[in-house]
């Protein structure tokens, strides 16, 4: 590593240069960040250091370095995963807690003061102290590459419990989710809920060059549960008509005005191609039938929900929307369950997936035409989201947009309302 380098890029891993970037926007120049073994690092200088766990090559969580806090978040983070990431969580807890972690997992990330000698800038670290009003440790994972992809915070305080999550927006587009989010969780909070726990907002600002939103924790950890069909359906009506519902024709709407407005702001490729042709084939044969319009999510899928005490627990608001037609979660959850490495055989071409369609889609009053158009129409609304944020150029992105434009151009075909042919 360069001397005068302010930051180190040690592989070429997607993970690896997602700590890149994550470091730069928590800990901004003139900050140094210097990352490596510990044995390695300089501490002159130095104003924190942090855990890289497993290692900088394979980076997934960064942990503070007083044993029983990282401890307490490995834990965390196998709670309502699959058996085996849990052992792997409660294995990497007993090597932080017993101090093994210092010879196994001996990279750190650790931040300096400026180069120039200048006096350093408040950090993000004491930022947060003062907005929570103690004093608290932070740990966060880093994920794959993705559109959305934000740093969010673990706060924590002396005796390891969370005080609060806090996601922080570094660009134009996570900077615009988490405003997005802080104002659709006071919208929805307001609402008579029965069946459904939202986060609270602690704070929402702007922080040098930064979006936070400081959110209190959730009741979920290890006493949750994985929520019942039915929960999640009650649930998911409960948030569909908690803005109010609204009906008249998809052509005369807000909502479709939006996304024609959308479509024709993008740069034109043979994607945004398809979706026109799709649009049209909506509109010559089902713009004028009738839908329900309400809210939705936006991203209601396993990962952003669990059990706890009869009501299922939500989190993840950044997507919310108003106005939309009603049904969008379920569809959403629908199509997340047949996405690639899940149900390959999910295709609008046969009877036995229109019928999943209309299933899900029941509860909100909407069925026969209006279900398979409401499908169709989230179908478009999900590819102009991944195309927008340029999510074909993330991963698995290009994969996950052809799967969904090869449903929307199986709906096509069957259209104009004639029975779907089976297999």
């Amino acid at each position: 590593m360069p001397a005068n380098s302010s930051e180190a890029h040690l592989t070429t891993d997607d993970r690896s240069e997602a700590l890149d970037e994550l470091a730069r926007q928590l800990w901004p120049d003139p900050l140094v960040r210097r990352a490596g073994n510990f044995a390695e690092l300089p501490t002159a200088g130095m104003l924190d250091e942090y855990i890289v766990a497993p290692s900088l090559a394979r980076p997934r969580l960064v942990l503070p370095t007083n044993p029983r806090l990282a401890s307490r978040v490995a834990l965390a983070e196998g709670h309502g995963r699959p058996w085996r990431q849990r052992m792997k969580a409660m294995a990497l807890a007993a090597a932080l807690r017993s101090g093994l972690a210092r010879k196994v997992i001996g990279d750190r990330l650790r931040i300096y003061r400026p180069a120039d000698g200048e006096t350093p800038p408040q950090s993000l670290d004491a930022h947060l102290c003062e907005v929570v009003g103690e004093p608290v440790a932070l740990a966060f994972q880093v994920t794959r590459a993705r559109a959305n992809r934000k740093p969010v915070l673990r706060l924590m305080d002396s005796s390891g419990a969370t005080v609060a999550f806090v996601k922080v927006g570094g660009n134009p587009l996570t900077a615009e989710l988490v405003r997005g989010e802080a104002a659709a969780l006071r919208r929805v909070s307001q609402s008579n809920l029965r069946h459904l726990l939202v986060p609270r907002v602690r704070s929402s600002h702007s922080w040098n060059q930064l979006e936070l939103l400081v959110l209190e924790p959730l009741p979920i950890g290890h006493r949750s549960r994985q929520p019942t069909a039915p929960m999640v359906t009650r649930a998911a009506v409960e948030l569909a008509t908690s803005q109010g519902v609204t009906r008249g024709r998809l052509a005369a709407s807000p909502y479709w005005r939006r996304t024609l407005s959308r479509v024709a702001e993008l740069p034109r490729d043979q994607h945004v191609v398809r979706l026109e042709s799709a649009i049209r084939a909506i509109e010559e044969t089902h713009a004028s039938l009738e839908l329900p319009f309400g809210a939705w999510h936006g991203d209601w899928a396993s990962w952003n929900y669990a059990s706890r005490g009869g009501r299922l627990v939500v989190w993840d608001f950044e997507r919310f929307d108003t106005e939309v037609p009603l049904g969008f979660d379920l569809c959403h959850l629908l199509a997340q369950e047949a996405l690639p490495g899940a149900d390959a055989d999910f295709t609008l071409s046969t009877s036995r997936s229109w019928a999943e369609v209309e299933a899900a889609l029941g509860p909100f009053d909407v069925s026969g035409r209006a279900a398979r158009l409401v499908f169709m129409v989230y179908l478009v609304e999900i590819s102009l989201r991944w195309i927008g944020d340029r999510q074909p150029e993330m991963g698995d992105g290009m994969a996950a947009l052809a799967r969904v434009l090869g449903w929307l151009d199986d709906s096509i075909r069957v259209l104009p309302g004639s029975e779907p042919p089976t297999r």
